[in-house]
């Protein structure tokens, strides 16, 4: 059986994807395509062997196949889009905080020290945020001697907490040779009046992570759909109205 370009229990009929790299699924399943356990992945990826996905009740169907490198397709720069929620930023705000050797590293460290690791750091001159895993925080009073910590060591002039928050990872191994992409997420969230509240990109550039509030999961999932995938998209729509 095939992955999907989306969770085809929040997209109807998606894109089948023909061919997938392991760094790919890698990325994706940061954020919710929780396909195989990635462990299970690691001794055919590092021996550079492929792998077939079928449905053992249809072996005869067509499936995905996960390989090491690909022949990139000009027309899906963008691979794969998954979401994953539960997530809480911790933004903190000092002024001259860019000057402050080691700010960074401290407050990440009194996270650690209390058991939640820390997923994602964006910062700017004067803040950082630092994201992390809702699960992980056991309590309020947890998160409160956390934050009280690093009022005490780092003297920051505020911290702000956001809770409820939803990443979304928009992967593909052609987006390094394609320009706009990025655009093409932010004017979807625009247009759909979603406020952005972090944007990531690795080294690699094969993935974005964009974070936004969980309430507005299905329709930024259905926006970023069409607007990299507009022909099964329009497809879609096309057999709705048929079925009607």
């Amino acid at each position: 059986s095939f992955i999907y370009s989306m969770h085809p229990g929040k997209i109807a009929r998606p894109h089948p994807i023909k061919e997938i790299t392991y760094s790919e699924m890698r990325e994706l399943s940061y954020a919710g395509f929780g396909i195989f356990h990635e462990e299970a992945l690691e001794p055919v990826y590092r021996n550079d062997i492929p792998v077939m996905i079928r449905n053992t009740n249809q072996p005869e169907i067509a499936g995905t196949k996960i390989v090491s490198k690909k022949e990139l397709d000009p027309r899906y720069p963008v691979t794969g889009v998954s979401s994953a929620t539960g997530f809480t930023a911790i933004s903190i705000s000092k002024y001259l905080l860019n000057r402050e050797m080691g700010f960074m590293r401290r407050a990440i460290r009194f996270f650690e020290e209390a058991g939640v690791p820390v997923e994602h750091v964006p910062s700017g001159i004067d803040s950082i945020s630092l994201v992390i895993r809702s699960a992980n925080i056991q309590s309020p009073e947890h998160l409160a001697g956390i934050l009280a910590t690093i009022q005490d060591k780092l003297n920051p002039d505020s911290i702000q907490v956001e809770d409820d928050l939803c990443i979304f990872a928009i992967v593909g191994e052609a987006m390094r040779e394609n320009v706009g992409v990025a655009a093409a997420a932010s004017r979807t969230f625009a247009d759909n009046h979603i406020n952005i509240r972090m944007i990531s990109q690795g080294a690699s550039e094969i993935s974005m992570l964009f974070m936004i509030k969980a309430e507005d999961e299905d329709i930024a999932l259905q926006g970023l759909y069409q607007a990299y995938f507009p022909r099964e998209a329009l497809a879609t729509l096309a057999a709705a109205a048929q079925g009607e």
